[in-house]
């Protein structure tokens, strides 16, 4: 699985101002705390961001760009909404 940036047992991780293009994942965290991903550009990435046991995870400004032939799944459009639902919430 080609994956974009990997964090697993962080702690106050920035990751500002990157692309990932053509990947599986664009950024794999677990087991960690306090992540924040602003400005992130995933293009043609399968998910953008992936997240497993985490607390406090912030993601704002990031967009995505797919192909006409991408479909997200159930399970992904969730996790689109969420996103989207605390990127609101600040």
């Amino acid at each position: 699985m080609a994956v974009g940036i990997k964090v697993e047992g962080c702690k106050d991780i920035k990751i500002i101002d990157c692309g990932f293009s053509g990947l599986e994942t664009g950024i794999d965290v677990s087991d960690s705390d306090d992540i924040h991903v602003d400005g992130a550009d995933f293009q043609n990435v399968g998910t953008g961001l992936k997240a497993r046991r985490v607390k406090g995870l912030k993601a704002s400004s990031c967009t995505e760009t797919t192909s006409s032939d991408f479909r997200l799944t159930p399970a992904a459009k969730i996790v689109r909404w969420y996103t989207e639902y605390l990127n609101m919430r600040g």
